[in-house]
């Protein structure tokens, strides 16, 4: 990520009205910057400025702490959209900085400007620059709220179209861990309450429990390298196992491999290894994809004779060209002991013509036999 294209718009905010036409200082600024690269990937930044500031001192306020960005970043090419004429005609040399804080921003903000390879800025539109916006907002909203994630949250459908959908599904049973008699909850009562079971694991559940901690309400497992591994019950342990074997970052691993990432994501329960190789083997793609298992499904039980003509396999082979009479098929017969081969040509085989083959060129011919194998007739 060499080239970006950077956009910022710096704001201030007092009871939720942004103050544009005025520089008045405010208790507090929202900065909203935007860092896009010519591929399309785009890294916001909301910021949270716990100091009094004029619209133009939040305005190179949030030049500067882009420019900064972009450096620490090793950025060489950059474009910076502003929508302060103001602040883009100081930088290009086109307006003068007559007050002392101005100057004193204006040397700051192109101090960074040599480390660029290539360096512009111009101004654009207050309407082009609604995510900067939206994100100074932001800042100045909730610079007070100790809001450290915001979830961003996509509806494709209106609320009346999923109420619609929401009536024709039946509701599911949940099943309820507590009631089916949760793994976690007796390490939970013990560290919590000190209470243990009146069975035999009382005293492995003690020892067991010395690498167990509860934080805000959750089970933890202390693994060997210090990393906390949250416990989880079956539902949620199936969705992580899904979401690492074929989710957007799982390369379908096998069991072994599957469960050392589950302990190496931080998640933790007792029958993980098991679990995890179950899953593979019902997951349908790795069984379509999976290297061909030559072996045999179960153990080969090899008929051997012990002496000659102890035992025949008969076969049905048909139809083959006409031969004369318009015989097109034939039934032969093998000694397993040695390979001594009997066959005749048949315009049809039947019962008949089979019993009659066996007598004429086995038992009459050669006067033994105790086995006799046969195998389904085949078409050429």
């Amino acid at each position: 990520m060499k080239n970006f294209n950077k956009s910022f718009l710096p704001k201030k905010w007092s009871s939720g009205r942004c103050t544009q036409t005025e520089p008045q200082i405010v208790n507090g600024t929202g900065l909203g910057l935007v860092l896009k690269s010519p591929q399309g990937d785009t890294l916001a930044y909301c910021i949270c400025s716990e100091f009094k500031a004029t619209n133009n001192e939040s305005e190179y306020e949030a030049l500067i702490i882009g420019l900064t960005t972009a450096v620490d970043m090793k950025i060489a090419h950059i474009k910076i959209n502003c929508d302060s004429l103001l602040i883009v005609n100081h930088v290009k040399g086109e307006y003068e900085a007559k007050d002392c804080k101005m100057s004193a921003y204006l040397e700051i903000a192109k101090e960074p400007q040599g480390k660029f390879d290539s360096f512009s800025i111009q101004q654009i539109p207050r309407e082009q620059n609604s995510q900067a916006d939206a994100l100074a907002g932001l800042g100045a909203v909730l610079k007070k709220k100790n809001v450290l994630t915001i979830p961003v949250i996509h509806v494709l459908k209106p609320a009346t179209i999923r109420a619609k959908k929401e009536k024709d599904v039946t509701i599911m049973a949940v099943d309820n861990h507590e009631e089916r008699g949760s793994w976690t909850q007796k390490y939970k009562d013990y560290i919590t309450k000190g209470e243990l079971p009146k069975d035999n694991e009382a005293k492995s559940l003690k020892i067991k429990a010395m690498r167990f901690t509860i934080i805000d309400g959750i089970l933890f497992k202390k693994s060997v390298t210090g990393l906390l591994q949250r416990c989880l019950e079956e539902s949620e342990a199936n969705d992580v196992l899904r979401d690492i074997h074929e989710g957007d970052c799982g390369n379908h691993s096998g069991g072994r491999s599957l469960s050392y990432r589950v302990l190496c994501m931080g998640y933790y329960w007792p029958t993980l290894k098991q679990d995890a190789i179950d899953y593979v083997k019902k997951c349908d793609a790795c069984q379509r994809h999976a290297p061909i298992i030559h072996q045999a499904s179960e153990v080969l039980h090899p008929s051997i004779p012990s002496w000659p003509f102890m035992k025949w396999g008969m076969d049905i082979v048909g139809k083959i060209p006409p031969t004369s009479g318009q015989k097109v098929f034939m039934l032969a017969m093998t000694d397993y002991f040695s390979n001594w081969i009997e066959a005749e040509a048949f315009r049809q085989v039947k019962s008949k013509e089979v019993i009659s083959f066996i007598e004429r060129n086995v038992i009459c011919k050669l006067e033994y036999h105790q086995r006799l194998f046969a195998t389904m007739a085949h078409n050429l």
